[in-house]
């Protein structure tokens, strides 16, 4: 995986995540626990369908390297 693949895996997980938030709930509230419980649940498992081998920490530091 290179920087532009994991930067999309990550902004695409995000919009997954906060896609299904807004289904559950109608709307995203970041201050809301259950929210971020839903968002962090679809996030990583959007990563580990499309990225089982790598770990959050690890994308981000390519992503942002």
């Amino acid at each position: 995986m290179n920087k532009i693949q994991a930067q999309t895996l990550l902004e695409s997980a995000d919009a997954v995540a906060t896609a299904d938030v807004v289904n559950q709930f109608g709307h995203y509230d970041d201050d809301s626990k259950e929210h971020g419980d839903v968002y962090w649940r679809a996030f990583v498992h959007k990563l580990a369908e499309k990225a089982p081998n790598w770990k959050l920490p690890d994308l981000m530091a390519l992503a942002h390297s």
